[in-house]
């Protein structure tokens, strides 16, 4: 489970619901945007219920880990709903360097890349 803390309250929802949200907002405020979203939330009793934000642009979400006696309640479908945002990102790009011993192949060195060609 995680704490998510909006607009100076804390909400508790599962971690695949936090991630998501989170991913989100950060894409909705690259495209100085804003939307209302409905999460679904646990009472600090354990009763399930919803919350309903404005994430995006001038939104700040900070999620963190807490501790959850019992059972975490499943709320996949509502982070895949996020998921499913238009401009939810893609998987990131992973940049993996090559520490092989072979380096650059033979051909890369013959490559001419002045594109203007002066």
């Amino acid at each position: 489970m995680r704490s998510v803390t909006y607009a100076g309250q804390s909400i508790l929802t599962a971690d695949d619901v936090a991630e998501a949200m989170v991913a989100l907002s950060v894409a909705l405020s690259n495209e100085r945007r804003t939307e209302a979203v409905t999460v679904p939330i646990c009472t600090s009793e354990g009763a399930v219920t919803t919350a309903d934000l404005v994430i995006g642009a001038g939104n700040e979400v900070i999620s963190v880990p807490v501790e959850w006696l019992g059972e975490e309640p499943d709320f996949g479908d509502a982070a895949e709903q996020l998921r499913a945002h238009v401009l939810y990102p893609a998987s990131p790009i992973v940049a993996v360097e090559d520490t092989s011993e072979r380096g650059a192949p033979e051909w890369a060195g013959d490559l001419d890349l002045d594109i203007d060609q002066g």
